[in-house]
């Protein structure tokens, strides 16, 4: 007997709703065509005073204006990029709100978009910003870590090997310093700034109270000890021993005390890093600062990955 697909209707938020199927497939996503504000909207997003070269900053009181006026209007519409980014604008809006929780693919994303501004940057110090899925992937391997015998024969995952041997991207050849947010606990970002040379990784944390040492030291063991097994027998480098990679939280940072901003200011403080921690210094950034610049990463992130979805229409 040939029975019908089971479909399920999904309720999402502003009221999407999403149809699941166990046999059918999937709908495509329509091309978007762009509104008469849309096209505008990406007209002034080229404009040459934005994104300032600043890393602190508001962005231009105007361009704020149309960008969140533009979203809000047509908040549901979904985008699919060359970036293989997709997501929709209310995704934005959200990145943009202040104290309102990013997951996993907003930090993806402001990973994309501090690496494509900092390109020669990065570049001149050997550095790379890379997505949470760094953490994530080492993590879910560490049960098998910690029962192997010979953690030199490990099979690790070919996603993570991807990360490390990326071309043109190669830890200990083109990267000596890798830049990545880590969740702790599910409900707290922070960045790490991982110097795989000297072995050593500097946490950023703007909720310092959250988690004493110790349980931070809980969360960041794994990563600190198979850093070094990573570095040897994935990126085929003998630079360093196998001893676990020491650890420090930066002192003196921003406290995100309203908390909602961990993931953003995480990006910031990565950011600041890469800078050598210009003025105002990570100890000086201030909620309002937060507000701001939040503002300035969706409005990047519009600019950095959506525009080119639509370059041929926005052009000419």
């Amino acid at each position: 007997m040939i029975t019908s697909p089971h479909i399920l209707q999904v309720q999402t938020a502003e009221d999407e709703v999403c149809e699941l199927s166990d046999s059918s497939p999937a709908k495509k996503n329509r091309a978007h065509s762009l509104s008469a504000e849309e096209i505008a909207l990406h007209k002034a997003l080229n404009r040459p005073d934005f994104p300032q070269n600043l890393l602190i900053t508001s962005p231009p009181v105007d361009l704020w204006s149309l960008f969140s006026k533009t979203l809000k209007a047509a908040r549901n519409v979904f985008h699919v990029t060359p970036s293989k980014l997709d997501f929709n604008n209310y995704f934005l809006l959200q990145l943009a709100t202040p104290q309102q929780w990013t997951n996993t693919l907003h930090m993806i994303v402001l990973m994309h978009v501090l690496g494509e501004r900092h390109k020669s940057v990065l570049l001149m110090h050997n550095s790379v910003f890379t997505t949470p899925e760094l953490t994530s992937l080492m993590l879910s391997k560490d049960r098998q870590f910690q029962a192997a015998v010979r953690k030199d024969r490990l099979r690790w995952d070919s996603r993570l090997t991807k990360l490390i041997l990326a071309p043109r991207l190669t830890w200990m050849k083109e990267v000596h310093t890798v830049y990545t947010p880590m969740i702790w606990a599910d409900k707290h970002w922070v960045g790490l700034a991982i110097n795989l040379a000297i072995g050593h990784v500097e946490v950023m944390d703007s909720a310092p109270t959250l988690y004493d040492d110790g349980k931070v030291l809980k969360f960041m063991k794994p990563i600190l000890q198979m850093l070094p097994y990573l570095v040897r027998y994935v990126a085929k480098n003998n630079a360093r021993n196998l001893s676990p990679f020491t650890w420090e939280r930066i002192p003196g940072t921003y406290e995100n005390l309203r908390s909602g901003d961990c993931g953003p200011v995480c990006a910031k403080f990565m950011e600041m890093h890469l800078h050598d921690n210009p003025y105002p210094h990570m100890s000086g950034i201030t909620d309002a600062m937060v507000d701001q610049f939040r503002k300035v990463y969706a409005m990047d992130a519009y600019k950095t990955i959506i525009l080119p979805a639509y370059q041929p229409t926005t052009t000419g």
